[in-house]
């Protein structure tokens, strides 16, 4: 049997890319990866194989807190 791969990519408004969605034959479409970069274009964290999607607000949110934990961890271990 042909197996057709269909994908399918979004990207910011810089052209950077965000998501990746994979379509096999007549399949659902799914969410193979996602990344989420800061407000200077920097890659912050890569998802793989998302099960369910998350808003890029949510996705957004969730790497700030990330971000200062590690700020925190590194001040903590400097003072």
């Amino acid at each position: 049997m042909l197996k057709r791969i269909l994908t399918r990519n979004t990207h910011d408004h810089v052209r950077r890319l965000l998501d990746t969605h994979k379509k096999i034959n007549a399949r659902d479409s799914i969410l193979q990866s996602r990344m989420c970069n800061n407000e200077i274009g920097q890659l912050m964290s890569k998802g793989l194989h998302y099960k369910n999607t998350l808003s890029k607000s949510t996705l957004k949110a969730l790497n700030l807190i990330k971000e200062q934990g590690k700020i925190e961890k590194e001040s903590l271990k400097k003072g």
